[in-house]
């Protein structure tokens, strides 16, 4: 992989200097909760980008559709500048959203991925620690379950199946992440459990790569 090239190192570092810190403009209808949408980011973005000559460009690698109602997906971004410079190295990453909303899911996966990664890339504040979409992603009831009901409703099955269905560490510290929220509502020693399975599936990962 080559050097990054200075042009579009400029080009980040200016729009990463004017970008603003975004207000939280939408609600959740479901939960109620206010953030910073797809449409924020863009109108804070795009103008700097094309002020600046920074290029980027998103592409769809790869999707699952899970037996347990998700569909998880994986992107790609490269960099570039207006001159024609272009950074030949990628960066990935996953997402996991409810395939229940049919053709809508690719598209929240998309703008997704997309919002967290010019978060990350331009180091954008929203004014609040976490960043929510603004489709319903609960699963789980709201109270605390007993382990014995939890393991009824499948819960602890659907954890297993979405650890091994992350297919790369990028994939599995996104589901970690997004799972933050549902701790709450499971038996309270289930979050230890479910990280000795990351940790598991994680070295399986690096293990597959190394053998590659």
């Amino acid at each position: 992989m080559t050097n990054f090239p200075p042009k579009v190192a400029a080009a980040l570092v200016a729009v990463m200097s004017d970008v603003k810190t975004l207000g939280k403009t939408n609600e959740n209808q479901h939960a109620r909760y206010k953030f910073a949408g797809i449409d924020d980011f863009l109108e804070a973005t795009r103008p700097l980008c094309a002020k600046h000559g920074l290029i980027i460009i998103q592409d769809e690698e790869d999707f699952q559709v899970l037996g347990d109602g998700w569909l998880s997906m994986r992107f790609s971004f490269r960099l570039g500048h207006s001159s024609g410079e272009m950074w030949d190295g990628l960066i990935r990453r996953s997402i996991m959203v409810q395939s229940k909303m049919g053709s809508q899911a690719f598209g929240a996966a998309q703008s997704y991925v997309l919002k967290q990664f010019m978060r990350s890339l331009f180091q954008m504040a929203t004014g609040d620690g976490e960043d929510a979409d603004s489709h319903d992603q609960r699963e789980l009831a709201p109270a605390r379950k007993s382990a014995a009901q939890a393991k009824k409703d499948g819960d602890w099955d659907r954890i297993i199946a979405r650890i091994d269905a992350c297919q790369t560490e990028v994939a599995l510290d996104n589901w970690w992440d997004q799972m933050d929220p549902h701790w709450g509502k499971l038996p309270a020693a289930w979050k230890d459990a479910a990280l000795n399975e990351v940790e598991k599936r994680r070295n399986a990962i690096l293990d597959a790569m190394a053998m590659a």
